[in-house]
């Protein structure tokens, strides 16, 4: 009996990361035609729309067209945000989330706290105030555990006031593209993965 809780135990810790991996990997291929609007080498897509519980940032490289990364995404506090609920806004103090087109720029470091982050330009007149707004790519705590998977990231101006919060690896990942002289688009919408 003790061995088979240990195992079931096991299992229960595995499958949600299966299920986010399979989400990732099944929905590969509607990004093809819904990204590279620009030529770039990598999209990413965020689907605000599904749960911050789920894999809703994904990178795909558009020469292979394959999905590269995937982690986790916090989205803004402001505006009376949820963690089923994200609230959208463009206005600077806002701490809100911002849909749209983005292109990645650069590593930086956050203005307030010295932390690593990729800078972004907003392409789109939802996220034309991006850059203004400090609006970043950064690293969130509660991304990469087993702890946290299958739970939703908790809605704080300590996690994301408006920034994409992501996992250390897939920020890892995109600078080291970055790096490579890769171009990157960062398209966010409110759907949810088909």
């Amino acid at each position: 009996m003790k061995k088979f809780f240990i195992i079931r135990t096991c299992l229960l810790a595995v499958i949600p990361i299966y299920i986010l991996i399979n989400i990732a990997i099944d929905h590969s291929r509607i990004f093809y035609n819904d990204v590279a609007k620009h030529g770039e080498d990598v999209s990413i897509v965020v689907k605000f729309g599904e749960s911050s519980s789920n894999a809703r940032f994904i990178v795909y490289d558009n020469h292979s067209r394959e999905v590269i990364g995937f982690s986790k995404c916090a989205h803004g506090s402001g505006g009376g945000s949820t963690v089923n609920h994200p609230v959208f806004s463009n206005r600077v103090g806002s701490k809100c989330s911002s849909l749209g087109e983005y292109k990645l720029r650069c590593r930086s470091k956050m203005h307030n706290y010295q932390k690593d982050c990729i800078r972004l330009d907003g392409m789109s007149s939802t996220n034309s105030n991006a850059a203004c707004r400090g609006i970043t790519i950064h690293t969130t705590p509660m991304h990469g555990d087993l702890i946290s998977t299958g739970f939703p990231i908790p809605v704080s101006p300590n996690i994301s006031q408006g920034c994409f919060g992501i996992s250390t690896k897939t920020f890892d990942q995109l600078c080291e593209l970055l790096r490579e002289g890769k171009t990157i688009y960062l398209y966010a919408d409110n759907e949810r993965l088909r």
